[in-house]
């Protein structure tokens, strides 16, 4: 029988922050894939920039420095530029042309670089000057639309570094109040049941990011939300707070080798639980008492999480250690499977 460690922090975490966590992890990994073992490899670079972005180089980002051999900037607009683009049938700025005789090795990643013989051309990287419609794309702009006396609802706000983490380059961030004319206006255009909202404008879609991303946001007039709830959320039709969840251990104070069952708020935390309040009680107290009689608790030690805790979409997880109850409470009922304390006498 497998045991509990609750020192233990699981691997799941809130999930919309996850996933961008998730997404910059895996733009990091491309870069640092990008530099093979062999140091003897050399590349000759071509930068094609537009005087419109940003004059900072790009190619760092693909291509370790120290494999550059040669490194040339050109003008989209001059005629050198010009004659690279016909030829390369290039169609967003800035973009990279990578010479190398073992071009293979560089490990550029294909999602980004078109490879053929000894020539990669960079054909996606957001954000981009496109050639065709003469617009700039990619550059996200963030709209949190949020509930202003809700002191307790999830901050918004903090996904922003996380998507910054992740390559996106936030163009700006408004924050809009819900009861104001283009709040509700936001509210109703998008379907928004919950607060507080984020909505992506659709320049999203131009980063590789975006594949994961798309797991958690849902297509909207005016852009991309989020398609679940980040707890705690209030919801507009009830005016009710959503996920604030209080935890009720009941203990044995009296054994000494028992285990010590308090450690299990990190990991809830740590499965998004929102855990705003703990209560510790010894089983011979009056209120344990009618905790046990009313839940027909029989082993300890153990804890209860309150009925907010069926806000979440958990309850295949949770069932699997105990019961929900008619009240929608939750009560821990595997502590056969919690590790003893090893200190204890």
């Amino acid at each position: 029988m497998k045991q509990i460690n609750w020192n233990e922090k699981t691997s799941e975490k809130d999930f919309v922050i996850a996933i961008l966590i998730i997404a910059g992890i895996a733009i990091a990994f491309f870069i640092y894939m990008n530099i093979p073992k062999n140091n003897e490899i050399k590349a000759d670079i071509i930068e094609i920039t537009s005087p419109n972005l940003t004059s900072q180089s790009i190619s760092e980002k693909f291509i370790n420095p120290a494999l550059i051999d040669s490194k040339k900037t050109v003008n989209y607009q001059s005629n050198e530029g010009k004659n690279l683009l016909s030829k390369y049938k290039i169609t967003k700025i800035p973009s990279l042309i990578i010479k190398s005789k073992n071009i293979q090795s560089l490990e550029l990643d294909k999602n980004l670089f078109e490879i053929k013989d000894n020539t990669a051309i960079l054909r996606n990287s957001a954000p981009y000057l496109d050639l065709n419609t003469n617009q700039i794309k990619g550059l996200v702009t963030l709209t949190i639309i949020k509930d202003s006396s809700c002191t307790e609802c999830f901050d918004m706000s903090i996904i922003e570094p996380g998507m910054q983490k992740a390559g996106i380059v936030i163009k700006n961030t408004e924050i809009i109040d819900s009861l104001s004319e283009q709040g509700k206006e936001l509210i109703k255009n998008n379907n928004i049941k919950t607060l507080p909202a984020l909505i992506i404008s659709d320049d999203i879609k131009e980063y590789i990011a975006f594949s994961e991303l798309q797991k958690v946001l849902e297509k909207q007039n005016d852009g991309y939300k989020l398609s679940q709830p980040v707890y705690p959320y209030k919801e507009i039709t009830t005016g009710k707070i959503k996920g604030k969840i209080t935890v009720t251990y009941i203990t044995n104070e009296s054994c000494s080798n028992c285990p010590d069952i308090t450690q299990a708020t990190p990991t809830l935390e740590n499965l998004g639980f929102i855990i705003v309040n703990e209560k510790f009680l010894n089983l011979s107290s009056n209120e344990a008492k009618q905790l046990i009689t009313k839940y027909n608790i029989a082993k300890f030690p153990t804890f209860i999480l309150s009925p907010e805790v069926s806000d979440y979409d958990l309850k295949d997880l949770l069932s699997q250690l105990g019961t929900f109850e008619k009240d929608s409470s939750f009560v821990f009922r595997e502590t056969d499977k919690l590790q003893s304390n090893q200190n204890g006498g």
